[in-house]
C-alpha cells in the first residue's frame, strides 16, 4: 500500500512537469483552425471533433519555423493556441485517455520513432509528428477559451484522480472535456464532486435553494445524458430531492412572499422537477394551476411553446370551471401573445383542446380577435363554462 501511494504521488507530481516529459500537448480553437482556402472541408474522424484536413493543417502550422513559432500562429496563418502548451507524459495519457491513446497510436502506425523528432524544435521529418520544445505535440481543439480551464483539469484528472473544481459548473465543464478526451473515471469522479458540493453546502434555516443547488438547474443545457454517464442521473436525483424539500408544498410556497419570489426565479427544468415530483405537496388542484400562473408571469416571454406545453402537461387532473380566477390567469399565461403561435407566442390551440378533451380541464374557450383600438398585437381570450 505504500509503495501505491508512493508511486500515485510521484504520477500526480508530473502533471505540467518537464520531469521526463516526451510529448506537448497543446489546446487551439478549432473554429481557428483553417483559413478561407476550405480547408475545413476535410472528413471528421470518428470520436473527434476536427476534420483530416483541419489536423493536417494545424500539424504544418506547428511544424512551421521551428515548432514554437508556429505555436504562436495569430490565426491569420496559423491556429489560434489557447494557453500555454502543456508538457505531457505518454505512458500517462496513453492509459487514461482514448482520444490520447489513438493520436499516439497514430504515431506507431505511421512508423514515427523518437529519433525522428528533433530534439531543438526543429521542424520534423515528413510524416512525424508536429514538435513543440523538442516533442511531439497532442492537439485538443477548443469550441472557445472558456473551455481550457475545464481541458487542464480533465488531464489534470488522469494525473492526479481528483477533479480540481470549485462549483458546479466547473464539474460540469470537466466531465464535458473528460467526454471528449476520453479520461476514464473521471465522469463518475465530476459526479462525485458535484454531490459533495451539494451536501455540503446544503444549509437548512438558510432561508434559499444553496448556490449549487441553484446552478445544477441553471446548468442544464450542459447535463451529461444518462445513457453516457449514469453517475449523475443520482446526483441529479438528489438534487431534485433537496429542491423539493426547500420549497415543500404549493400552498406554503403561494403563501410565503419569500419563497414565491424563489419559484418565479427558478429555470423551466427546476419548476419541471416540482411539478412532477410526488413529494411536493398541494391541498387542491387548483393551486398547482396558479402556481404555474405565477411562474409564467414572469417567465413567458423566456420560455418556448414546446416548454409551456411541457409545463402544462405536468399538471394534476382539475375539474375546474374555467370562470374560476386561476384558470382564467393560467389561460390568458400559456395561450398564444400572437397570431402566429408556431413563432414562440405560446401554446397552439389544437395542443390546449387535446389537454381539455382529455378530460383533465373542464369548460371551453373562445378565442377573439385583436382589438386594433386597444394597441395590443396579441390575441383577447374569452372563457366560458
Amino acid at each position: 500500500m505504500g509503495a501505491s501511494n508512493a508511486v500515485s504521488k510521484y504520477v500526480s507530481s508530473l502533471f505540467g512537469s518537464n520531469n521526463y516529459s516526451d510529448c506537448t500537448v497543446v489546446f487551439y480553437l478549432e473554429s481557428a483552425v483553417c483559413p478561407s482556402d476550405g480547408v475545413s472541408e476535410g472528413t471528421v474522424e470518428p470520436g473527434g471533433g476536427e476534420s483530416v484536413a483541419q489536423r493536417q493543417h494545424l500539424d504544418t502550422c506547428l511544424s512551421t519555423d521551428g515548432g514554437a513559432a508556429g505555436v504562436t500562429g495569430s490565426g491569420e496563418e496559423g491556429p489560434v493556441i489557447l494557453g500555454e502548451p502543456l508538457p505531457a507524459h505518454r505512458l500517462v495519457l496513453s492509459g487514461c485517455s482514448e482520444r490520447f491513446a489513438a493520436e499516439l497510436e497514430r504515431w506507431h502506425s505511421g512508423a514515427v520513432s523518437p529519433a525522428d523528432v528533433s530534439t531543438d524544435g526543429a521542424t520534423s521529418p515528413s510524416g512525424a509528428p508536429p514538435v513543440y520544445g523538442g516533442r511531439p505535440v497532442l492537439r485538443v481543439p477548443l469550441g472557445s477559451e472558456a473551455e481550457l480551464p475545464g481541458a487542464l483539469a480533465a488531464i489534470r484528472f488522469a494525473y492526479t484522480g481528483e477533479v480540481a473544481a470549485a462549483s458546479v459548473r466547473e464539474a460540469l465543464e470537466v466531465h464535458k472535456q473528460a467526454a471528449y478526451l476520453g479520461v476514464e473515471g473521471c465522469g463518475a469522479a465530476c459526479s462525485s464532486r458535484i454531490r459533495t458540493l451539494l451536501e455540503a453546502d446544503d444549509l437548512p434555516g438558510s432561508g434559499k435553494p444553496s448556490q449549487p443547488l441553484q446552478e445544477i438547474f441553471a446548468c442544464s443545457a450542459m447535463w451529461p445524458p444518462a445513457a453516457e454517464e449514469p453517475s449523475f442521473a443520482a446526483v441529479l436525483a438528489f438534487a431534485k430531492q433537496r429542491l423539493v424539500k426547500h420549497f415543500g408544498d404549493t400552498l406554503g410556497v403561494l403563501n410565503d412572499e419569500r419563497l414565491r419570489e424563489q419559484l418565479v426565479g427558478l429555470p423551466a427544468v427546476a419548476l419541471e422537477a416540482l411539478l412532477e415530483s410526488d413529494d411536493f405537496g398541494t391541498d387542491t388542484e387548483s393551486s398547482v394551476l396558479l402556481l404555474l400562473a405565477e411562474w409564467m408571469a414572469v417567465n413567458h416571454d423566456r420560455t418556448t411553446a414546446a416548454t409551456r406545453e411541457r409545463l402544462c402537461r405536468l399538471l394534476p387532473e382539475v375539474s375546474l370551471s374555467v370562470r374560476e380566477p386561476q384558470c382564467t390567469f393560467f389561460l390568458a399565461l400559456m395561450m398564444p401573445r400572437t397570431p402566429d403561435a408556431a413563432a414562440g407566442g405560446g401554446l397552439s390551440l389544437e395542443s390546449f383542446a387535446a389537454y381539455i378533451h382529455e378530460g383533465k380541464m373542464s369548460g371551453s374557450l373562445t378565442l377573439l380577435p385583436p382589438n386594433d383600438d386597444d394597441g395590443e398585437d396579441g390575441f383577447t381570450f374569452m372563457t366560458c363554462s
